[in-house]
C-alpha cells in the first residue's frame, strides 16, 4: 500500500497528463481538441463529436480541429494570431499531425 500511495502522489503532482492520441493514419478523417494545458486528444471522426469529447476533461478547450486522412490540420482563421504556437503544440503532441495556417501562406 505504501508504494501505491507514493505513486498516487507522484501522478497528482505530475505537470502534464499523457496526450490521448486515438487517431492514426489510415483511420480516415479525425477530430481533435487542444486544451489550455497543452493536452491534445485525437480520435477517428466516427467515434464522436468535439462537444462530447471536450466534456470528458475538466479544463477548457482552446481549439477544436479536424484531421484530414493524410494528417494535415488546418488552423482556423479565428486562431491565426496564435498559429505558430498551435502548430508547435500539435506537432509536439503527435508527430503524425501536420498543422498548417493557410492564411499566412497566402500572404
Amino acid at each position: 500500500m505504501g508504494s501505491n500511495r507514493r505513486e498516487d502522489q507522484g501522478c497528482a503532482g505530475a505537470r502534464r497528463e499523457a496526450h490521448r492520441l486515438w487517431w492514426r493514419p489510415g483511420d480516415g478523417h479525425g477530430r481533435g481538441i487542444l486544451f489550455d494545458s497543452g493536452h491534445v486528444h485525437t480520435w477517428p471522426e466516427a467515434e464522436g463529436e468535439h462537444r462530447h469529447m471536450a466534456e470528458l476533461r475538466p479544463e477548457r478547450p482552446r481549439m477544436f480541429f479536424l484531421i484530414r486522412p493524410d494528417g494535415r490540420v488546418r488552423i482556423p482563421r479565428r486562431h491565426a494570431d496564435a498559429a505558430s504556437e498551435l502548430e508547435t503544440a500539435l506537432r509536439s503532441a503527435d508527430g503524425r499531425l501536420e498543422p498548417f495556417d493557410p492564411h499566412t501562406r497566402a500572404a
